[in-house]
């Protein structure tokens, strides 16, 4: 007779539970009458039960994470997110994947978290918890496991590395980005006043204006936003409509944010990509900022500034940021520090 340990993990409640059966087959084997029957019958009820209740948990993880792929597919997940949650799944599968998931411990994925955290990649350790705990929060609800493991696992405090964007700063950047192509500064007035993101900038073609709407289908959410062309950002004097028409003068071409002329590769009038957004913006902030390197505001920090603005002038910016929970829309709107709070 084959040792319990050899399908169950020794110590495992189950390996006990079958050792204890074996032992009862062992001595009933010596027994043959009506009493002995009856009890290897009921101890093959008892077997039957123990693996029906059992197997569920020695799953190993690698089957789990199949069927949970399948899971997340149809929650209708932007694409980044998918691949995002994707690149965690299979960094799981090759440090636990042929673990049995109902042995998965909170310290081995405490263990897996803190992988991230030493790279210095505190941003990815958070969304790597927050994925471990819909993991397995989806085998429990399979009936795969009773508990969830990742449920004590520790938050943790990512550090806010980037510094908020003022007016002044902008302005100064603005004027700076009058040596670069004209597409530049028509790129600030876009971010500003539309407050999207660089992905949803550089995307916007002429024939999303119909009527008297910006239409803009976000990249990172899905979220799909029209934007009256009279929204007004006062501070700059500037509707949407406004740099719409300043974008349109210049080369020729289907975007918004387009190359000026021809240099190397790349054509006049075909579109900025969202890393140029990004690089160039950079240079002109490690000219500019008082901000040591790499907590200089990036591109993407107009985006809070444009809805801070807003806030000021009594406009929510909630809707126009596409955010579906205010508690996204406060994030933008903390200034962290940069701005006084004038009392009266």
């Amino acid at each position: 007779m084959n040792s319990p340990g050899s399908d169950f993990p020794v110590g495992s409640p189950a390996y006990h539970r079958i050792d204890r059966i074996l032992h009862e087959l062992r001595a009933i084997s010596a027994n043959s009458d009506t009493a002995g029957r009856a009890r290897i019958e009921a101890v093959e009820r008892e077997l039957s039960s123990m693996l029906t209740s059992a197997a569920p948990t020695f799953t190993p993880l690698v089957d789990w994470l199949e069927v949970y792929r399948r899971i997340i597919r149809e929650r209708g997940l932007s694409l980044s997110t998918l691949q995002n949650r994707e690149a965690i799944l299979r960094r799981l599968e090759t440090t636990m994947g042929r673990a049995f998931t109902g042995a998965i411990r909170p310290y081995d994925l405490a263990q897996f978290v803190r992988g991230y955290v030493e790279r210095d990649n505190l941003h990815a350790a958070r969304h790597a918890r927050t994925t471990l705990i819909d993991i397995f929060s989806e085998a429990v609800s399979d009936g795969v496991i009773d508990h969830n493991p990742a449920l004590s696992l520790r938050r943790i405090a990512a550090p806010v590395r980037r510094s908020r964007l003022t007016l002044d700063l902008w302005r100064a950047a603005y004027e700076h980005a009058a040596q670069y192509a004209p597409w530049m500064q028509r790129a600030m007035e876009l971010a500003l006043v539309a407050v999207q993101r660089r992905s949803d900038i550089a995307a916007i073609q002429f024939d999303h204006v119909r009527g008297e709407f910006l239409h803009i289908e976000q990249k990172k959410t899905g979220v799909r936003l029209r934007l009256h062309l009279g929204i007004r950002l006062d501070v700059l004097g500037l509707t949407i409509g406004d740099v719409l028409e300043r974008c349109a003068a210049g080369t020729d071409g289907a975007h918004l944010i387009r190359h000026n002329d021809t240099r190397g590769k790349v054509k006049a009038g075909a579109p900025v990509h969202p890393q140029t957004l990004s690089n160039r913006f950079g240079e002109i902030m490690r000219k500019i900022s008082p901000s040591p390197a790499g907590v200089a505001p990036s591109f993407h920090e107009q985006r809070s500034l444009g809805a801070r603005l807003y806030q000021a002038q009594g406009r929510q910016p909630q809707s126009l940021l596409g955010h579906k929970r205010s508690a996204t829309t406060e994030m933008y709107l903390d200034s962290r520090g940069t701005e006084w709070v004038e009392v009266r």
